[in-house]
């Protein structure tokens, strides 16, 4: 029933953010006053000087949208642009949007009539000129006008083209404001990165590997998607990568963020055939990662063909498989939606550019960004809260292993390591140490006459009796049945014997009622001292020989080994 009522409501979550996104996008995609012409591909690698002596102006036969996405081409592309004048005051830039491009040369026509050539690197950029979101150019003033530039583009990979022509002080602003945002995203993912790097150092958790895992990679992803990797220092030194780093890192940590999130989320009892959904996904996404690290080529060519759908499938996938969990109970599942939706439309939305649905834009080569920096915060808040809740959990279930159920004494695995560690102080310190075997007397007769009910009152009073005669001078724990040892560091002997007969008298004096009846209690107990040199299995030995000695000698007595 949860499942029919909270899937409606979710579903029309996602749309409403999948819409809003599409119209940020379509806004994006304003109309330019430019106007570009694509030279014919089937002519191949031309020589520049032909183009731009005008001999191949009838081959550029192709109008193209301001912002475009074009298919794979082993030759350079050849792209005219023709300029409209100048609105307004002050200088124009020339911005071509920061897609992966291997190289881009603009030609500027001279007052005498030649050329000036311009170029700029995706993954060699000029870090003097370096915008995070576009390549820029200055257009000089003689263009104020009007005119035609031509722009080469070597790139053999699919090519997205998102080009505009605005007033120079409003690229300055736009970047200012660009920069601002972005060092927040990635300062969010740094800290995130370094907070539960720690966390994960002190409590050696594997969900908090797996977080830190993803989180790196998709660090390391936004960092060379964006190709702000390549301005950074040493950014030489990624040249002697075989393969594709950010192909790598986001298939790297797609692979790790589902395997944290199957074990976040999903309790392996109750979602089996999500789980395995997942681990398919996971391993498909560790194939990719594993083609990505093969030197750049044909192959990694064919890698990047085969994850985009797989890319496709994973966002919807995931999703469903994961409300699933939430509306079946899982909080977890829940928590894991509202940090990763927004992460699953941008991947959506970028995965619908890669097939030619949407039109490229810059907009979303940085949107992950801020999508990852969001969801690792908010996961890093249910992280927190899940290992919280685990440490309660595991607390409790220590404390039911240390204490017994009945009387909240240690039980008898906690008094076995409590005694060996107070044997091992004795042997260092020279100091005495003393054991007490306390047996509650005709406790089968009690539990088979009135029932083990009354026998577990009788045993609470017991363990309240020793208690206040103890106080802080020794440890209880419950043997076994109607057993009690009571550990007593520092204690000699005759310490020992004195307070067992202290105990004696105390629970002789107390009674338990049960059914209205009054029952009388009475204790034996042994008393035995560490010698140098005793195991803890001989030392408990000699106390139970005394505690049997008692027995024997009619019970209600204390007797010394």
């Amino acid at each position: 029933m949860g499942l029919r009522a909270g899937q409606p409501a979710a579903g029309r979550v996602m749309l409403w953010i999948v819409a809003l996104a599409m119209t940020l996008a379509g806004a994006a995609r304003a109309a330019s006053p430019l106007s570009m012409q694509l030279l014919d591909p089937a002519l191949g690698d031309v020589k520049a000087e032909r183009v731009l002596a005008g001999e191949l102006g009838p081959a550029f036969n192709r109008e193209l949208s301001p912002k475009v996405r074009l298919p794979a081409h082993s030759a350079p592309r050849w792209l005219r642009i023709a300029l409209p004048p100048r609105a307004d005051s002050g200088t124009r830039v020339l911005a071509i949007g920061r897609m992966p491009m291997q190289r881009l040369t603009l030609y500027l026509p001279r007052a005498d009539g030649g050329w000036d050539a311009r170029e700029d690197s995706f993954f060699e950029p000029r870090p003097a000129r370096f915008f995070p979101d576009a390549f820029v150019f200055d257009l000089p003033a003689r263009l104020d006008g009007g005119g035609v530039l031509y722009l080469r583009v070597e790139n053999r990979a699919r090519l997205y083209l998102a080009v505009d022509v605005l007033p120079a002080r409003k690229m300055y602003e736009r970047q200012r404001l660009f920069t601002m945002a972005l060092t927040a995203g990635f300062t969010a993912l740094a800290v995130m990165l370094l907070v539960n790097l720690v966390f994960l150092i002190g409590l050696r958790e594997k969900l908090y590997a797996l977080y830190v895992g993803f989180l790196a990679a998709q660090l390391i992803w936004v960092l060379f998607a964006t190709g702000i990797a390549y301005v950074l220092p040493g950014a030489g030194l990624w040249s002697a990568f075989p393969g594709s780093i950010s192909g790598f890192a986001v298939t790297l940590s797609s692979a790790l963020m589902l395997q944290f999130a199957r074990l976040y989320a999903l309790p392996a009892d109750r979602h089996r055939h999500a789980e395995r959904s997942l681990r398919v996904l996971e391993l498909g996404f560790f194939v990719l990662a594993a083609g990505y690290l093969l030197p750049v080529g044909e192959a990694t060519r064919w890698v990047s063909e085969f994850a985009t759908p797989w890319f496709a499938l994973s966002s919807p996938l995931l999703f469903a498989v994961m409300l699933r969990a939430a509306c079946s109970g899982s909080r977890q599942a829940w928590v894991f939606l509202l940090a990763w939706l927004p992460l699953g439309v941008v991947g959506m939305i970028r995965t619908a550019i890669s097939f030619g649905v949407a039109a490229p834009d810059t907009l979303f080569l940085y949107a992950p960004l801020f999508a990852a920096a969001y969801q690792a915060v908010t996961l890093a808040i249910g992280l927190a809260a899940r290992m919280l809740e685990l440490r309660v959990q595991r607390d409790r279930a220590q404390f039911l292993a240390d204490y017994d159920g009945l009387t909240a004494c240690l039980s008898r695995r906690a008094a076995e390591v409590r005694l060996r560690a107070l044997i091992d102080n004795a042997m260092h310190t020279q100091q005495p140490l003393a054991l007490l075997f306390v047996d509650l007397d005709h406790l089968k007769d009690i539990n088979d006459r009135y029932s083990h009910d009354a026998g577990d009152a009788c045993l609470l009073t017991l363990s309240r009796c020793v208690r206040e005669v103890l106080g802080t001078r020794g440890e209880l724990g419950r043997w076994g049945g109607d057993e009690f040892l009571v550990l007593l560091p520092g204690a000699t002997v005759e310490d020992a014997r004195a307070l067992a007969e202290q105990i004696r008298i105390r629970v002789r004096n107390s009674e338990t009622s049960v059914l209205g009846v009054r029952l009388p209690l009475s204790v034996s107990t042994g008393v035995a001292a560490w010698k140098p040199g005793e195991s803890i299995e001989e030392l408990v030995r000699h106390a139970d020989a005394a505690l049997y000695d008692a027995k024997r000698g009619g019970r209600n007595r204390v007797a010394v080994a």
